[in-house]
């Protein structure tokens, strides 16, 4: 799971450049080490931005799904936790954004919508 806080920095010529100000990125206590050292960079790359502070920790992540909702906690709630419902679309069976670039994901399955 990842949180932190994006800003725009001004670049050369008024151009803008997104920056990261900070960065979180939580394990599970059930990834092991190795696994942590190959996620981490990959996690990282997919924002495609420099960081200001990174911070790694180590907290429960829970996710269940019973029906149309999905509710997520961080730490048990602690650090955070959400409640969506998935958007039905025109016939009731979802909606799915499929072929958008996200940050430096080149290639998804799709990102299904949820209020």
């Amino acid at each position: 799971m990842v949180s932190g806080h994006f800003e725009d920095v001004p670049r050369v010529l008024g151009i803008v450049e997104p920056k990261g100000a900070w960065v979180v990125v939580s394990f599970d206590p059930s990834t092991n080490k190795e696994q942590r050292d190959a996620l981490a960079p990959m996690i990282l790359k997919t924002y495609g931005l420099e960081w200001g502070e990174v911070k790694v920790q180590e907290a429960p992540i829970e996710i269940n799904r019973t029906g149309d909702i999905v509710s997520a906690s961080l730490g048990g709630g602690q650090y955070a936790s959400m409640k969506l419902q998935r958007e039905g679309g025109a016939y009731g069976k979802g909606v799915v954004l499929r072929n958008v670039k996200y940050f430096g994901a080149q290639n998804n399955d799709g990102f299904e919508m949820y209020r």
